[in-house]
């Protein structure tokens, strides 16, 4: 800025006056106002303008290879003998998906939310850039960013993430040696599978499955906005990740309680109000371009979209068999090419039949359980079940088999029925229902409700929590249910299972369990070295095959009666016995078979001898 000089006073008369007091020196004023901006904006735009007509000079030297040769982290994919995804191992959940497999409109959405000019320009738009520093000067804080998607690639595959005035200039030089060297439709590619957006899902193709479980082709156009708008900031822009951070930064200090219902839906309103924020705008931003017409743009607006919860297949079919199978590549092929090479691993299991295992198991468990006694009514339900349980006015999504709490209300001595309410819903436990918790848990059983019990006959008081499988609805409304105690209720037995499936001839394994439970323990009791265990009468069927195979037929004749068989060189003798310590005479080999007596299999063994068993 120029100062004027310092104008001389002469007088007319008398002689000059004396040197001026001397002045400190102005120092120039600061540029303010809207010129000063302006002033700004040009002296910047001008430089990065030289910044890129230099960076043509030194494209020969950049490596592109990153970008050129694309090899992301992509998902091994586990599946089952029909297909069907049964698990997934990765670092980032990607699926590669070439450009032609993306709809047009879903490259356009995001195309109109980040860089609406991509395919005219040669990697940087000023344009962008100069309407950014306008709208940052006028908020006085960052709020738009003037990069094309040729940057953000640049900076997300050949740079670092910093935010340096250097590290700008040498986005803006990579940019514009990419646009040289790679085609638009390359860049696009890359630039959709590579991004973050949210909800775990790395590229579009596993976005679209993590948020409305749907591959691109069925996507709609308010769907596409939505992906479109989470580039920004996924992790505030996405409604599950904006709800899991806000429940995480919660604090009872700050007036916000997670466990409260009010608190949660009014997080989840305000996070699916960004979102939807920012899918207006994508479509607004998308019809201004002429990517959508008028009317689509309405169709969209008025449609609802449905966000669904993040599914771990792995844990949802067999977590078991697939952590198996995990075990096995990792040993074989070694752990980075399993977690980001995607695989494409093909399995034996049956999801159907591995499904009916697991309800034949935990059905099993249910009944050891019960045989082992009763353990009283549950003395502290989580404060979520009871609110839960409080709230119910109808029985509107009840089903039969379903496992419900249930509060005691009443006892009728004539029927020797209990009466119990689920809320508002009236259940009727049966005494055939119930009968079976006469019976005490000797190891499990709190002393509390043992002192009680010897007070009176009955299990269960009124005001007494249970837990009730509904079983049928009466013409009444009343369902009548069977006194349940789940597993999972401390204190529990102890008690596991492992089954396992293999089909004969060709060894395929069609089901593998290695627990009542994958969040209640991950031991695999059917493979680890630690679980091996006695085959019991697992063992049965080979001696019965070799005794068949020796000349005996199912219709074989042997007696199930008492015997002992002196130890070789003790004076001891072993006397086997059968489970229910009972003894049927003579027996075929067919029905000893199938009632697993233990004694007849004794005598079919030491009649074909031990080591034609063995061999």
């Amino acid at each position: 800025m120029i100062i004027p000089r310092r104008k001389t006073i002469r007088h007319r008369s008398g002689p000059p006056p004396g040197p001026a007091p001397s002045e400190p020196p102005r120092r120039p004023r600061r540029l303010q106002g809207r010129t000063g901006r302006w002033l700004l904006i040009v002296g910047l735009s001008g430089g990065l303008v030289l910044v890129g007509a230099r960076g043509g000079l030194r494209a020969a030297k950049v490596d592109l290879d990153p970008v050129r040769n694309y090899r992301p982290s992509l998902t091994t994919t586990l599946h089952a003998d029909d297909g069907r995804v049964i698990a997934e191992f990765y670092r980032e959940n990607r699926r590669l998906t070439p450009l032609d497999r993306i709809p047009r409109l879903l490259q356009d959405a995001f195309l109109a939310a980040e860089d609406a000019t991509f395919r005219h320009h040669r990697g940087v738009s000023y344009r962008a850039i100069i309407r950014a520093m306008v709208a940052n000067l006028r908020a006085g804080r960052v709020i738009q960013g003037g990069s094309t998607i040729t940057q953000q690639l640049v900076k997300l595959l050949l740079l670092s993430p910093k935010r340096t005035f250097s590290r700008k200039l040498r986005e803006v030089r990579l940019a514009y040696a990419l646009e040289k060297k790679l085609s638009k439709d390359h860049i696009l590619f890359v630039y959709l599978n590579h991004i973050y957006l949210g909800h775990g899902a790395y590229g579009v193709a596993t976005a679209a499955e993590n948020y409305f479980r749907k591959p691109l082709a069925k996507l709609n156009l308010a769907e596409m906005a939505l992906l479109a708008g989470l580039t920004r900031s996924p992790g505030h822009d996405s409604p599950p990740d904006c709800l899991a951070q806000r429940t995480k930064r919660c604090r009872p200090s700050r007036g916000c309680d997670p466990s409260r219902p009010a608190w949660l839906e009014r997080v989840r309103r305000t996070c699916a109000r960004r979102a939807r924020q920012r899918q207006l705008l994508v479509l607004g931003r998308m019809l201004k371009n002429k990517f959508i017409t008028p009317d689509q743009y309405r169709q969209a607006k008025q449609t609802v979209v449905t966000i669904w919860p993040r599914r771990s297949k792995f844990q949802t079919f067999a977590p078991y068999f697939a952590e198996y199978v995990r075990r096995y590549l990792v040993k074989k092929y070694g752990r980075e090419l399993v977690e980001t090479g995607g695989l494409e691993v093909h399995t034996t299991l049956n999801v159907a039949l591995t499904r009916a295992a697991r309800r034949a198991m935990d059905l099993g468990l249910r009944a050891y359980d019960q045989r082992h006694g009763f353990r009283g009514p549950m003395v502290r339900p989580t404060p979520a079940a009871m609110k839960k349980w409080a709230a119910t006015r109808t029985d509107a999504g009840f089903a039969p088999d379903q496992l419900r709490l249930a509060r005691i209300s009443g006892y009728d001595p004539k029927t020797r029925e209990f009466a119990a309410r689920i809320g508002a819903v009236r259940v009727v436990i049966p005494y055939r229902r119930w009968q079976w918790a006469r019976r005490l848990d000797r190891d499990f059983t709190p002393p509390a409700y043992k002192r009680r019990r010897r007070k009176g006959g009955r299990p269960l008081h009124k005001g007494d929590l249970v837990l009730v499988r509904l079983l049928s609805k009466d013409k009444n409304g009343i369902w009548q249910g069977h006194l349940s105690q789940e597993l999972m209720t401390k204190p529990r037995p102890e008690v596991h299972a492992a089954l396992v499936s293999i089909r004969a001839g060709t060894g395929h394994v069609k089901v593998l369990i290695g627990g009542r439970s994958w969040q209640v323990t991950q031991l695999d009791r059917a493979t680890h070295p630690g679980s091996i265990r006695q085959p019991g009468s697992a063992f049965k069927p080979f001696v019965y095959a070799t005794a068949l195979s020796q000349g005996f037929s199912p219709g074989s004749t042997v007696v199930d009666e008492p015997v002992s068989y002196p130890h070789r060189g003790r004076t001891e003798t072993w006397k086997p016995q059968n489970y229910d310590h009972k003894y049927l005479g003579p027996i075929t080999l067919r029905r000893a078979l199938k009632h697993s007596r233990n004694v007849p299999a004794v005598k079919v063994l030491v009649a074909v001898g031990p080591k034609k068993v063995a061999a």
